[in-house]
């Protein structure tokens, strides 16, 4: 299950991150803000590259059953190219696309 983080609290933890006391790590802050230092890092570089931080895309991993299966519908008649570019898009891999099809289709109740 994938926790939703407010703007404002993605905005104040990067701040906190990026005017961080000497010796005192990213690690650390993620620990005491309760979030993974791989998502403190991707806000971080969010941040760097001027992109909203509403707007990161999420990891695989986080994304709910329905927008799985939205992805697998508007991926189901591209062609190779267009699949690539829609999976680059989206920040997904194509074995991320076959891995949820086969949950969906063997294990339903599951996915």
């Amino acid at each position: 299950m994938s926790v939703q983080f407010s703007l404002e609290f993605k905005e104040q933890v990067v701040e906190k991150a990026l005017q961080r006391k000497e010796g005192e790590s990213l690690k650390f802050i993620a620990e005491n803000e309760n979030i993974g230092l791989s998502t403190l890092t991707r806000w971080m570089k969010a941040s760097r590259v001027k992109t909203p931080l509403d707007n990161v895309p999420k990891r695989p991993s986080d994304w709910t059953k329905e927008e799985r299966f939205a992805a697998l519908m508007a991926s189901s008649a591209l062609q190779p190219d267009e699949l690539q570019g829609f999976c680059r898009h989206k920040g997904i891999f194509q074995h991320h696309l076959d891995s949820w099809k086969n949950k969906f289709l063997h294990h339903p109740t599951t996915t």
